[in-house]
């Protein structure tokens, strides 16, 4: 898919130790905005190939099968180096893809989540090497801009019978609940968290459960619980 790249991890450079040490990015990497940050970043993309195209290039599928790729790729000792907690951890990444929700609108959701994943496992989970490899290699798979917008979850009423209604809202809400873990790089590169886009960024682990400590774990676990799961 992407060329001939070598097995073996790349050895970290200086580059790369700082910017894993560094919680916050630079300046020239900030926007104001959701909207901002898509064209700002998207910028900076562009500079590194040509290879991007807009997300809504792409499909689901060949998103998924590009972020399993990068997971494959990304540098163990790259991603020890970020704090517990830190957005820019990688989630895990499941043996086979999400299932494509019947609704257009609802699949666009899943396709700009995945255009966010796909971007940060570029940026921060691969060794400035390896990604300068898979960028010069010839005849390589193009890769997504990110999406300069930011969806909303909402809940309709009425119009349906009510176990196709439940089952639509079943969907809606494991869409938005995976969209919203994929979007939690919002927080960092649009400065504070405004109110009005908060669902950018993930939620708080669960309190811990007071009759059977642990339990909470069984519902949600993600790489903010204390002590990690």
């Amino acid at each position: 898919m992407f060329g001939l790249i070598a097995a073996a991890y790349a050895l970290l450079s200086d580059a790369d130790v700082r910017r894993a040490q560094r919680r916050r990015p630079g300046s020239q990497f900030v926007a104001s905005t959701v909207h901002g940050m898509g064209h700002l970043l998207n910028r900076h993309l562009r500079r590194m190939s040509e290879r991007f195209e807009e997300c809504d290039a792409f499909d689901a599928e060949t998103l998924w099968s590009l972020r399993r790729r990068l997971a494959e790729l990304a540098d163990p000792e790259l991603i020890a180096i970020y704090p517990h907690g830190d957005g820019r951890s990688p989630r895990r990444v499941n043996g086979t893809a999400a299932q494509r929700p019947a609704d257009a609108t609802l699949h666009a959701v899943q396709r700009d989540g995945l255009c966010h994943e796909v971007v940060l496992a570029l940026v921060h989970h691969l060794a400035e090497e390896t990604r300068a490899s898979l960028l010069a290699s010839g005849g390589g798979s193009a890769l997504p801009l990110l999406p300069t917008r930011h969806h909303e979850e909402h809940h309709e009423e009425g119009g349906e019978e009510e176990g196709t209604a439940a089952a639509a809202e079943g969907e809606r809400s494991r869409v938005f609940s995976e969209y919203r873990s994929q979007v939690s790089c919002q927080q960092c590169h649009t400065g504070a968290v405004a109110a009005a886009w908060r669902d950018a960024t993930l939620p708080p682990p669960l309190p811990v459960d007071p009759v059977e400590p642990g339990r909470e774990r069984l519902r949600s676990c993600d790489y903010q619980a204390d002590p990690p799961c």
